[in-house]
């Protein structure tokens, strides 16, 4: 009976136990990437967990309203690079803590400005210590001249991937 069940099988049921000679994402650029990003992600959470009792998403819209100034809500989205749901979300739980207020645009009142309060900006502060440090000693793994070649290497990966973000946009080939 198992022998049956085994034959009528589809054949893309199977596991394949060899390598198919496919490519392996795992030496790709964007997978190196990706892969440091998520441990930065997860001690960055963790510090900023323990320090300033903040999620990384927390940290990062105070940090750049604390950095900034004031800002719209699509501000925040662009200079963050990620949508807008995700935004709101975060700045939400902000307002919730008093740590972050919105005012109405005076020029269209579907429209509002986020700033910090005193008490986030005193977070803001103080999670700018936790930050600095991690990025110290971050940075004290590379050269002087490592990271100014890794910078400007960022700066063309950057480059490189919004064109090719807005060949895809407008409808060509990816």
């Amino acid at each position: 009976m198992a022998a049956e069940r085994k034959r009528a099988a589809p054949s893309g049921s199977r596991s394949v136990k060899k390598p198919t000679g496919g490519v392996d994402v795992t030496r790709h650029l964007t997978y190196k990437l990706f892969a440091l990003t998520n441990s930065l992600s997860r001690s960055a959470a963790r510090d900023f967990a323990a320090d300033v009792d903040l999620t990384v998403p927390e940290w990062r819209v105070l940090a750049t309203l604390g950095s900034r100034g004031e800002m719209s809500l699509a501000g925040l989205t662009r200079v963050l690079a990620v949508d807008k749901g995700w935004i709101s979300r975060v700045v939400a739980r902000l307002e919730a803590r008093k740590l972050v207020s919105r005012a109405p645009d005076p020029e269209d009142e579907r429209l509002f400005s986020l700033t910090l309060t005193r008490a986030g900006a005193e977070l803001h502060l103080k999670g700018s210590t936790v930050s600095i440090l991690r990025q110290k000693r971050l940075e004290s793994a590379l050269s002087k001249d490592e990271l100014d070649t890794l910078y400007a290497a960022l700066e063309k990966l950057q480059a490189r991937a919004d064109a090719m973000e807005a060949q895809s946009d407008a409808g060509v080939p990816k």
